[in-house]
């Protein structure tokens, strides 16, 4: 299991993300603090809006260079079998206008985005970046609301991230 923290340095409560064992570069190897999923076309890492972003926010906070880095690191380790990498900006569903969550999730993809564009010499191969993409709330992990109708807060917070998609090749 990989603990979770705040922008802030302070632990995120029981929000925990479990790191498979069967990754081609194990969570051993390197300091996780966010979620890594293994598919049949790559790899997903899932990362808690949170970390990178303050609330309600579009533009990377200190912590974030620190954490995209981490990630770099681990995008290093991995086996030549990757190529491409997509940049996607989730959110929750409670939004203060129609259509807002879409715009933000855009915006959050387009910050990491960047980032990646700066800092793509970093990698340690030349990896096809597509352009980001927001989906707002149209891909939930986890329930917004629980089944009594009433807000689920843990599944909200699980809701805000932001995932980088290795694909292979």
């Amino acid at each position: 299991m990989t603990e979770i923290y705040y922008s802030d340095g302070k632990p995120a409560g029981d929000f925990k993300y479990p790191a498979r064992i069967d990754l081609p570069v194990g969570p051993e190897q390197i300091d996780v603090k966010f979620e890594i999923t293994q598919t049949d076309w790559g790899l997903v890492i899932r990362i808690p809006g949170d970390v990178l972003f303050d609330f309600d926010k579009d533009v990377l906070n200190y912590k974030a260079s620190e954490t995209l880095g981490k990630i770099f690191k681990y995008i290093n380790q991995l086996p030549e079998t990757y190529s491409r990498i997509v940049i996607e900006g989730h959110t929750d569903s409670i939004e203060k206008t129609p259509g807002y969550n879409m715009d933000l999730s855009r915006r959050r993809a387009q910050r990491v985005g960047n980032y990646f564009g700066t800092y793509k010499s970093h990698l340690d191969r030349d990896y096809r970046i597509d352009p980001p993409v927001g989906f707002g709330a149209t891909k939930p992990v986890a329930p917004n609301k629980k089944p009594d109708g009433s807000d689920n807060p843990e599944g909200r917070e699980k809701n805000r991230r932001v995932e980088i998609r290795l694909f292979k090749k």
